[in-house]
């Protein structure tokens, strides 16, 4: 199994470049999809070779399907046995933290309440996410006394700790690949992110 395709920074063909033709093996390769965004022949980085021919039989593609609302669920409580002691040390730190967050209840009650965030939690990813930041969101959601900015400042939070882990998780990425990201990266990829987003905006 050779996990995290989308994270070895290249696009080449491991089966042949590892010459696993003159090896009897079945091989699993994962990567996200979004790592080939406009490549039609991305089967080809993948595509078993024979002889120097590619094997177009032998090669099967097959995704991940989002959970569902029983998998989410699990998975809550799954998150809340493996972390309880960080949660209860966070809850000495912080006086506005209650012990309703060591419960998968206030979760659920949560993600159902905050429109969209159901959709958002059906990925696995967004779903660990949305555990790290919900309670501090909450916090903030339940200071306004206007609904409507609650939900504006709601689902801009979540957003915003979104692009903020992940620009984090892709700086750690490129340092563990041993290149130089420079000072500033994560401030960095936002601006571009913002003046990309104008951009956009202008030619609509």
């Amino acid at each position: 199994v050779l996990d995290a395709y989308d994270e070895t920074n290249s696009q080449i063909n491991l089966y042949f470049s590892n010459k696993l033709q003159n090896w009897n093996v079945r091989l699993i390769i994962t990567c996200r999809p979004s790592y080939f965004p406009a490549q039609d022949n991305y089967k080809s980085h993948f595509i078993p070779f024979k002889n120097n021919n590619p094997q177009q039989k032998s090669f099967q593609e097959v995704f991940v399907a989002p959970f569902l609302q029983p998998q989410v669920k699990k998975y809550i409580i799954q998150y809340l046995k493996v972390r309880e002691e960080a949660i209860r040390k966070e809850m000495t730190e912080r006086d506005d933290l209650s012990e309703e967050w060591l419960k998968s209840e206030t979760y659920i009650a949560w993600i159902n309440k905050i429109a969209g965030l159901i959709d958002l939690t059906s990925n696995p990813f967004l779903l660990r996410i949305t555990m790290e930041v919900l309670p501090e969101v909450v916090v903030e959601f339940e200071s306004l006394a206007d609904a409507e900015q609650k939900f504006i400042m709601t689902k801009k939070k979540l957003y915003d700790k979104f692009v903020e882990q992940w620009f984090s998780r892709q700086e750690y990425k490129l340092i563990g690949l041993n290149q130089d990201v420079g000072e500033d990266f994560q401030k960095k990829c936002k601006d571009f992110a913002k003046e990309l987003a104008r951009k956009m905006d202008e030619n609509n």
